[in-house]
């Protein structure tokens, strides 16, 4: 993959936003609600989670009440991935011109992420290393320093994109192994673990999603939803 990944965490313009990028690139958008995901620090209708897929990946989601946005503080970054083992860099939002030697705010390679999309989730950025050492990072945005790491495993490599919600992280391999990692305290944990490959060994690349209290899980053949009733 040869494109970069941004994340980005927009004044509640993030529909908008990522509509008109749809528009431009092309590609499948999926865009899922604060009330979808049960959230209650922004309007209803508020983005909580938006991807775009295809030519172009970009993801992002309206910052919540007491949250930064790309606009709403001088010192706002974006973030952006180089694929197959490049460095993650912050880039200082609103700037014009060619910023790319004069507004990097940091870089580091001290973790990388190829095709899955950080997360921004509670004022932490997620990163999730799907090949080689298969490690989710938490990353202090401002700074870019990894403040903890989590090994998770497993021989297929990651395609899908973190999800977070309810303090915890989603991830899933091409096996359609999924991760349940709580994000409370200084340390990751591993809370949970399924294999839900049902014994077939297509690929899986789908994103989990959330809505109205459920976690739907789309593998290569079958589509779950696990929660409450």
């Amino acid at each position: 993959m040869s494109a970069l990944q941004i994340y980005v965490s927009f004044p509640g313009t993030a529909r908008q936003a990522l509509g008109f990028y749809a528009d431009v690139f092309g590609g499948d958008l999926a865009l899922y609600t604060y009330a979808e995901f049960n959230r209650s620090d922004g309007p209803p209708d508020a983005i909580a989670h938006g991807e775009l897929s295809g030519a172009v990946a970009l993801a992002g989601s309206d910052a919540a009440a007491g949250e930064k946005s790309v606009l709403s503080e001088p010192e706002g970054v974006v973030i952006a991935c180089a694929p197959k083992g490049g460095p993650v860099m912050a880039i200082k939002a609103g700037r014009e011109g060619d910023v790319t030697g004069s507004h990097v705010a940091w870089k580091s390679k001290d973790f990388s992420s190829d095709v899955c999309v950080p997360l921004f989730y509670k004022d932490k950025l997620y990163v999730l290393n799907g090949d080689g050492p298969k490690t989710l990072y938490r990353v202090d945005p401002a700074t870019g320093k990894v403040e903890t790491s989590l090994k998770l495993g497993g021989r297929p490599v990651f395609r899908a994109s973190p999800t977070g919600a309810d303090g915890k992280i989603y991830c899933m391999n091409e096996r359609a192994e999924v991760w349940v990692v709580n994000t409370a305290g200084g340390k990751l944990e591993t809370v949970n673990q399924v294999d839900l490959s049902g014994g077939s060994d297509a690929d899986t690349r789908s994103s989990i999603a959330l809505a109205d209290g459920q976690v739907f899980v789309r593998t290569a053949e079958t589509l779950y939803s696990f929660g409450g009733k």
